[in-house]
């Protein structure tokens, strides 16, 4: 998943049954964990485990919070062209 759809997915994370809302939440950690987020991840275990608590303030400031950081990543995509050419194709 893209830090886009990371984002969305984190958004999404409102209304629905408590075991959705975990699971849908255990799937995007593990997949920020895959990205080597590991920060954000830790965040994403605090909101975890507020929500299991039924402290649905803590849970929605903890997946914010992961939102913000998520937000300041830089995507892979975004680095310059340059690097990622073949040394025969840089000046």
């Amino acid at each position: 998943m893209n830090k886009k759809a990371l984002i969305d997915a984190l958004n999404s994370l409102r209304f629905g049954e408590l075991a959705r809302l975990s699971s849908r939440l255990d799937e995007v950690r593990g997949q920020v964990r895959a990205a080597g987020h590991e920060e954000i991840a830790v965040i994403l275990d605090r909101a975890a485990e507020r929500l299991a608590a039924f402290d649905v303030k803590e849970f929605r400031r903890g997946v914010q919070h992961a939102v913000s950081r998520l937000g300041h990543v830089k995507e892979e995509s975004s680095r310059p062209l340059a690097p990622r050419l073949p040394s025969r194709l840089r000046r």
